[in-house]
């Protein structure tokens, strides 16, 4: 299942063009550390170059949000994404995706983490997606 797709203003990294951002849930035969290497894998093949510590303009950046209800802290890998909860433009197109969902640590379903969420950067939804 896809959300829709929203625009909205690149953060922490001064002033730059538009990010637009989805959300996609799926079902996979892979574990956590596997779907977040070939993720990095998809990023590489499509130009992103990370360097480690710094926010710069990208091509592209896929997170692994959620794995289920699984929570994972590995030195690699935190399942949930630490951030998750104060980004708007994760949090919208989760809303909108999987309303009653339950955050695996907080319990909070997605449409009161978007109503607590501190981040009020506006997001604009794209009717015809990209």
């Amino acid at each position: 299942m896809w959300s829709r797709v929203y625009r909205g203003p690149a953060r922490g990294m001064g002033p730059m063009n538009e990010f637009y951002n989805a959300v996609l849930w799926l079902e996979t035969e892979l574990d956590a550390p596997d779907l977040l290497s070939r993720l990095l894998g998809h990023e590489t093949e499509r130009g992103r170059t990370r360097i480690e510590g710094q926010y710069t303009s990208r091509p592209i950046d896929l997170d692994l949000l959620y794995y289920g209800d699984q929570i994972l802290e590995r030195s690699d890998l935190i399942v949930p994404h630490p951030r998750r909860l104060e980004r708007r433009f994760v949090l919208e197109p989760l809303a909108e995706l999987l309303p009653g969902w339950n955050d695996p640590i907080t319990g909070t379903t997605m449409v009161q983490a978007l109503r607590d969420c501190p981040d009020r950067a506006p997001l604009t939804p794209l009717e015809q997606g990209l």
